[in-house]
C-alpha cells in the first residue's frame, strides 16, 4: 500500500512541476507575429530596391551577349558560304531559302486565317440571336 500511496504523490509533484515550468502564452502573440511578419516583409522591399539594378544591369549584359551571339552567327555563317562554297551550292541554298520562305508566308497566312475565323465564331456566339 505504502508503494502506491509514494507512486501517487510523485505523479502530483510531476503535474505540478510541470505546470509551473511551462511558457506562459501572452495573449498578445498574434500581434508579436504580425508585426515580425511586417518587419521582414519590410526588409525584404529595402533588399530588393537595393538589389535590383544590379540584377537588371546582369540580366541586360547577359541578353545582350544572346543578342550579339544571334546576329554573329548567320552573319559568319553567309560569309563563309558566300566565300568558300561552290556556286552550284550558293544557288541551291538561295533557291531552298526562297521555297521556304513561301511556304512559311502560306502557313502563316493559314494561321491568321483560322484564328480570323475563330474570332468571328465566338463573336458569332454572343451576338444577340434574331430569334429574341
Amino acid at each position: 500500500m505504502e508503494n502506491k500511496d509514494l507512486e501517487k504523490k510523485v505523479e502530483t509533484i510531476d503535474v505540478e512541476a510541470t505546470s509551473e515550468q511551462a511558457p506562459k502564452v501572452e495573449s498578445n502573440s498574434g500581434d508579436k507575429a504580425k508585426d515580425y511578419f511586417k518587419r521582414g516583409m519590410e526588409d525584404a522591399a529595402k533588399r530588393a530596391e537595393q538589389y535590383a539594378p544590379k540584377f537588371k544591369k546582369e540580366v541586360e549584359s547577359v541578353i545582350s551577349e544572346v543578342a550579339y551571339g544571334a546576329g554573329f552567327v548567320p552573319g559568319f555563317l553567309g560569309a563563309f558560304v558566300n566565300e568558300f562554297l561552290p556556286e552550284n551550292l550558293k544557288e541551291s541554298m538561295q533557291e531552298g531559302a526562297s521555297k521556304g520562305e513561301a511556304q512559311a508566308k502560306t502557313v502563316a497566312g493559314k494561321v491568321r486565317e483560322a484564328k480570323a475565323k475563330t474570332k468571328s465564331d465566338d463573336s458569332d456566339k454572343y451576338a444577340p440571336s434574331a430569334e429574341a
